[in-house]
C-alpha cells in the first residue's frame, strides 16, 4: 500500500493548458480506493466566465480502482471516476471512465 497522485492536462491545437485534473488517495491498494477531498481537482481555463477551477464533490461517487500494481516492474494501471463542483458558477463536471497505465 502507499499514496498515489494523479495530474494530467487536456492540450487544444494551439499547445496551451486548458484543462487539468488532479486527484490523489492514500494506502492505496488493489481494487476500490478512496480518493481524497481536494480544491481544484478540474481546472478549466477555456471555460468562459469565472468557473475555472472546480473541487471534490464528496457527496457523489469518487474512485480510484486499482487493476495491476506490480512493484517489480514498477507499473501500475486503473480506472477512476469522480464529480466536482464549482460553487461560483453552481456547476457541476463529471469525470467518467478515466483510465491509465503508468511506470513509476
Amino acid at each position: 500500500t502507499g499514496f498515489f497522485g494523479f495530474y494530467a492536462t487536456r492540450n487544444l491545437a494551439d499547445g496551451i493548458v486548458h484543462q487539468s485534473i488532479f486527484f490523489d488517495a492514500e494506502k492505496v491498494t488493489l481494487g476500490d480506493n478512496e480518493i481524497r477531498e481536494r480544491p481544484d481537482a478540474f481546472l478549466d481555463w477555456h471555460n468562459e466566465g469565472n468557473c475555472v477551477g472546480y473541487d471534490m464533490d464528496m457527496s457523489a461517487p469518487h474512485v480510484l480502482h486499482i487493476h495491476e500494481l506490480d512493484t517489480v516492474a514498477r507499473s501500475i494501471k486503473g480506472t477512476f471516476y469522480f464529480s466536482v463542483y464549482d460553487s461560483d458558477c453552481e456547476a457541476t463536471v463529471q469525470i467518467t471512465d478515466g483510465q491509465f497505465s503508468l511506470a513509476f
